[in-house]
């Protein structure tokens, strides 16, 4: 699944693209979790695209006036830039603009969002560093007994992490993935809560380094630890997997247990 700092490096891209360009057909192949093309000609066509950001997971592109379209590309979507359609697989939607070219979501599984003015909550964006170190606090105390693993994937406490990233910032400040939230030290709480933009940040760093013009995929090569090539870290430990809040989880013998 792509994650925020994938997903970041996506919208960057596609702005540079489309940005200034009039949205001047709209397809939609699979709209069982989309909007209807009509929604989208009454809402968004022949309108001009001003940028594309990213909150969390989700991608929405912008025509000015309160106006956007948000995509959430859910397990296996991607996205495409393409000047015909015919040879792209997985189709569930496609937005023609002025210059001849299309902006193409996709999905094997069908599962990809694409909704007109999709609802923006207010959930804190993990890699804008926005919630409260007392904040974090508190919502750590209501996972109590439950793995940091656990906390740091929750959608509903921060928008952005998948399971490589909350792996990274585990091995960044060198915690075992099943601790426990309530046995953590604060001085480890304190140093979580920093290294968590500052993790999803390197991971735009190098998603942009690595594969500059992406618009789909997901940039693992970089990664410190949750990779399956790697059998052990710079440090020379060796790479262990087990499963932690149902997800494997990468991590070594350099991050402590809290439990």
């Amino acid at each position: 699944m792509p994650e925020l700092p994938d997903l970041t490096v996506f919208s960057e891209n596609l702005t540079k693209v489309f940005k200034g360009k009039t949205l001047t057909s709209v397809r939609i192949f699979h709209g069982k979790r989309c909007d209807t093309s009509q929604v989208f000609e009454e809402k968004v066509l022949n309108k001009t695209l001003s940028e594309v950001k990213t909150i969390g997971k989700e991608m929405f592109f912008h025509f000015g006036e309160d106006v956007h379209f948000g995509v959430h590309l859910m397990l296996k979507g991607g996205t495409a830039i393409s000047e015909e359609l015919e040879s792209i697989s997985y189709k569930i939607a496609a937005f023609g603009f002025n210059d001849g070219k299309f902006v193409v979501i996709t999905d094997p599984q069908r599962w990809a969002k694409v909704i007109v003015n999709l609802a923006k909550d207010s959930t804190p964006d993990a890699l804008l560093g926005s919630l409260t170190l007392d904040d974090f606090k508190s919502a750590l105390r209501r996972f109590h007994g439950k793995p940091v693993k656990a906390f740091l994937i929750d959608q509903a406490v921060m928008k952005g992490i998948g399971n490589a990233y909350a792996d990274e910032i585990l091995y960044d400040v060198k915690v075992d993935p099943a601790s426990l939230c309530n046995k953590l030290p604060d001085e480890i709480i304190v140093s979580l809560h920093k290294q968590i933009p500052v993790t999803l940040q390197w991971g735009v760093n190098e998603i942009r380094k690595l594969t500059p013009d992406a618009v789909s995929g997901e940039g693992r090569a970089f990664m410190k630890v949750h990779r399956k090539d790697l059998d052990k870290t710079t440090t020379g430990f060796v790479i262990q997997q087990k499963d932690v809040a149902g997800k494997t989880s990468y991590f070594t013998a350099e991050q402590v247990y809290y439990g």
